[in-house]
């Protein structure tokens, strides 16, 4: 007999539990709403940071995480795992890249990594958001312009809450929690990292530490 893993009884169990609760206490309506919507739909009505020039060596925002549209998609996805949000967020992200690297036709394919989180973290909640939207991008990539890499940088220990440091105390949280295992997946390419929110740009500084001292 196949002996299952604790994380996957884990995981099943929470999948039950969650299904349990969306019967008793359904989503709230705006849930409803964004799952009802098309990606333009949702690009027409939800509020996008203006980038003149997007750079993509400078972090920067797709959408204003304060509108109600934006933050209870993302927030679905990071407490719930809301695959059909994921999708569609994913499919923003996808139309995003694109109108960005078709400004710098030079570069090859990109390979584009999700803000890991650490296995404890990955199993307490089941999930990694950013992998969900990254999966989601995969979807509608139909002809293959990017390369989705989930194992090349790791999260090796556990930090504090980013939630009220200000941008030096957060720098200071995540200093080297992020190592590049396997440098040679790395070495020579050019890397898109992506996480679901952007503050300070603290976690993007410390990824960019990890993946240019291996050679991106």
């Amino acid at each position: 007999m196949k002996k299952i893993s604790t994380d996957t009884i884990f995981n099943v169990l929470r999948k039950i539990a969650l299904f349990a609760l969306d019967t008793i206490a359904p989503p709230d309506p705006i849930i409803r709403k964004i799952e009802g919507m098309t990606r333009d739909q949702y690009m027409c009505i939800v509020k996008k940071e203006y980038v003149p020039t997007p750079e993509i060596s400078t972090p920067h925002a797709i959408l204003v995480y304060k509108d109600p549209l934006v933050k209870a998609a993302i927030l679905e996805v990071k407490s719930y795992g809301n695959k059909q949000l994921a999708l569609l967020l994913g499919s923003v992200l996808y139309t995003h890249l694109c109108a960005v690297l078709a400004t710098q036709p030079s570069l090859q394919k990109p390979l584009i990594i999700p803000i890991p989180i650490t296995r404890k973290s990955h199993r307490n909640r089941g999930w990694n958001q950013c992998e969900l939207i990254l999966h989601g991008l995969k979807t509608v990539d139909t002809t293959n312009l990017y390369e989705i890499r989930t194992d090349v940088l790791y999260k090796i220990r556990e930090t504090a809450d980013q939630v009220g440091k200000n941008r030096q105390e957060r720098f200071k949280n995540l200093e080297h929690s992020f190592i590049v295992k396997e440098p040679e997946k790395v070495q020579g390419r050019t890397v898109i990292v992506f996480d679901d929110i952007l503050t300070t740009g603290a976690t993007f500084g410390e990824a960019a530490r990890a993946l240019s001292e291996a050679g991106a």
